[in-house]
């Protein structure tokens, strides 16, 4: 294994596509591998479980989540303590968009009577804002559960 990757390293590719690289190596391997790494002048993609390893290696790290790459520049604690605050970041975001909608939907179920009592008013701003431009709301089960029907006067 250690000639095998030693004939691979020293042959200089452009770019090294590495998995678990320290499996099966003893220190002294894992040693010359990480001084070899540091040095080397390609492209790196590795996965690894040794995080002491990966933390003296790497500089960036790139996580597929969901289809989307995200990257992070430093080592591996680094990457670790950012994906912490970002998906406490993104829980809270999704606390506050539920905690919106809601609010939305109570907003809405009351909308039915609201929309009874202010529909001319609300006619009447925009007539004078924009005379072509009518406001139309399709409410789909009001309280009373009858159809609305109303045209503002003056058209057909």
């Amino acid at each position: 294994m250690r000639v095998a990757l030693a004939r691979v390293l020293l042959g200089m590719p452009d770019v090294l596509l590495m998995d678990e690289p320290t499996n099966h190596l003893d220190i002294e391997s894992i040693i010359w591998l990480e001084q070899f790494l540091k040095s080397f002048p390609g492209a790196l993609l590795m996965t690894s479980h040794d995080r002491e390893f990966m933390n003296r290696l790497v500089l960036k790290i790139a996580e597929i989540d969901g289809g989307e790459i995200i990257t992070y520049s430093g080592d591996y604690d680094f990457y670790e303590r950012e994906r912490a605050v970002r998906e406490s970041n993104q829980q809270a975001a999704f606390a506050r968009q539920q905690s919106m909608l809601a609010k939305e939907q109570r907003l809405l179920l009351s909308l039915p009577s609201l929309l009874l009592s202010f529909i001319p008013s609300i006619y009447a701003v925009f007539r004078v804002i924009q005379p072509v431009f009518f406001l139309v709301c399709f409410i789909p089960a009001c309280r009373s559960r009858s159809r609305l029907s109303w045209t503002p006067s003056g058209t057909p």
